[in-house]
């Protein structure tokens, strides 16, 4: 998939995190629009079939692309395996451990932005395969 459609899917999962965050970590009341538009992202976003997980509340997309994340000493490399509403999956060289908080980021070059994601580990696999999964966790930041 290219870099383009990478990016509208990000695009879509960040507004989406956005109103949620702003509804549910900052406490503050959404417009009809913004009520309007978290269901339909979120009816977009959940998986009804049974092609993923069953503790997978978000289907899931095959996307691949750099990403950077924040370590204690710094910052890793990634590549993106999938993303969803909740969500992602990326192979590092150094997975961090389960529970760790991290902030995920995404930048499109061509259209100049980046995206910020706070993230928490919820599975790390530390063998030959070394991946972790992230879910979204806070409010997140595009530039």
């Amino acid at each position: 998939m290219s870099d383009h459609n990478l990016f509208d899917v990000i695009e879509l999962i960040y507004d989406y995190q956005l109103l949620c965050s702003k509804r549910d970590a900052l406490g503050i009341e959404l417009s009809d629009d913004e009520r309007g538009r978290v269901m339909g992202l979120g009816r977009l976003l959940e998986d009804h079939a049974s092609n993923g997980p069953a503790r997978r509340s978000w289907a899931r997309v095959e996307l691949h692309g750099p990403v950077q994340f924040t370590t204690v000493g710094g910052f890793g490399v990634a590549d993106l395996s999938d993303i969803g509403g909740g969500g992602l999956a990326v192979t590092t060289r150094k997975p961090l451990p389960f529970g760790t908080r991290t902030v995920i980021r995404f930048v499109d070059y061509s259209a100049g932005r980046e995206f910020i994601f706070p993230c928490r580990v919820v599975w790390s696999q530390q063998s030959a395969a070394l991946q972790m999964g992230l879910a979204f966790d806070g409010v997140p930041l595009r530039t």
